[in-house]
């Protein structure tokens, strides 16, 4: 079977893209929130948390969720919480991609990465 892609189908894509990034954009940072500690040694690593999960990206993984979830019908409200897990453990995976033991990149995203603004 031949799959043709229209300008209209390339743009409903593009529309319902953006609109699940910014879902996931807001229920990021809405959890981040949620984990903002004041004081202690604990606070530099929230801080470095939150910083590298706000920098932003694609979102491609959890709006890939967001995506199979309306697909089938289910309330996208259910599926955030996983949704943001993942996008977590993806960010994860670049912080420490990032040290010096490993890469020793400087910048993501056009930002410093977060060794190089709060420490290795």
């Amino acid at each position: 079977m031949e799959c043709e892609n229209t300008t209209a189908d390339v743009k409903i894509f593009e529309k319902k893209f953006e609109e699940y990034k910014k879902i996931v954009d807001e229920a990021i940072i809405s959890y981040s929130k949620n984990i903002v500690v004041d004081d202690g040694p604990q606070a530099i690593l929230y801080a470095a948390q939150n910083y590298s999960l706000i920098l932003g990206g694609k979102r491609i993984r959890p709006i890939l969720m967001l995506a199979v979830c309306d697909s089938v019908g289910s309330d996208l409200n259910e599926c955030m919480p996983f949704a943001v897990a993942i996008e977590m453990i993806h960010t994860y995976s670049l912080v420490h991609d990032d040290l010096p033991a490993i890469d020793n990149d400087t910048l993501r995203r056009g930002n410093p990465t977060a060794h190089i603004k709060f420490g290795e």
